[in-house]
């Protein structure tokens, strides 16, 4: 389990802020490098941009915004965990 840290300015519940993969592999990232509550904020701009979509196309979406050209059962689970993390803070339903 990777630990996250954050600057004792932010508090990670209230945070919206993410990081979009510019194309170039310095800006590409693995799912697991990423927080939930990151996960959930790019969920969120996914949603707001494009409108209603499947669980399964919203977490491959996620995915593909930080650079990940394929989604592993684990990486799907990730994503999924962060899809969770913005219904639970009523972001989405």
């Amino acid at each position: 389990d990777t630990r996250f840290y954050w600057p004792s300015t932010i508090d990670p519940g209230r945070w919206t802020g993410f990081r979009i993969c510019d194309g170039s592999e310095a800006s590409r990232r693995h799912i697991e490098e990423i927080t939930v509550e990151e996960a959930a904020n790019l969920a969120a701009f996914i949603l707001d941009q494009g409108g209603s979509t499947t669980r399964q196309e919203l977490a491959r979406s996620v995915c593909r915004t930080v650079g990940m050209a394929r989604m592993p059962a684990e990486a799907e689970q990730r994503a999924r965990l962060g899809i969770v993390h913005l219904v639970e803070k009523g972001g989405a339903a």
